[in-house]
């Protein structure tokens, strides 16, 4: 049997402030501290407290690997967040990610993690989730225009 080529997925907990913007297409880098350990090509989005919900999932048109200043000269009109708030995310940390979103998928009725896995539950930082469940993801209901990230 072959090895799958198949990048993965990645349930991605997003503050609403955050997530928001991503998917009304004005947010189109999201930063990190720490990158993927696996290649992957989506993220699916998931609207930490209060909201809880999967709202949607972006396609990654790329994951860039840097110290926090130079991130911040090249992606700080993308990233949607104050300088104040961004040094402090990145206060002790030599390195930092940009993850550069491109197509934005938005579900028509957002929905609680247990909807798509029983037993999920909201990641520290991130988790990977099975090609099954993507799929089934990606047949939910979407609203009718999704956006694309410039």
């Amino acid at each position: 049997m072959a090895p799958s080529t198949a990048r993965a997925v990645v349930l991605l907990p997003i503050q609403p402030r955050y997530a928001e913007p991503i998917l009304g297409g004005l947010k189109r880098v999201e930063f990190r501290k720490r990158v993927f350990r696996r290649d992957v090509s989506h993220v699916v989005v998931y609207s930490s407290s209060p909201v809880k919900q999967v709202v949607g999932f972006f396609e990654i048109r790329g994951i860039d690997e840097d110290s926090p200043e130079h991130l911040w000269r090249r992606y700080s009109r993308e990233g949607w967040i104050e300088k104040e708030d961004y040094d402090r995310y990145y206060s002790r940390t030599a390195r930092g990610v940009a993850i550069q979103v491109g197509k934005v998928h938005v579900f028509q009725r957002p929905f609680p993690l247990d909807e798509l896995q029983a037993d999920l539950r909201p990641p520290q930082s991130y988790a990977y989730l099975s090609q099954r469940i993507f799929a089934r993801l990606q047949s939910r209901r979407l609203r009718a225009a999704s956006s694309t990230a410039k």
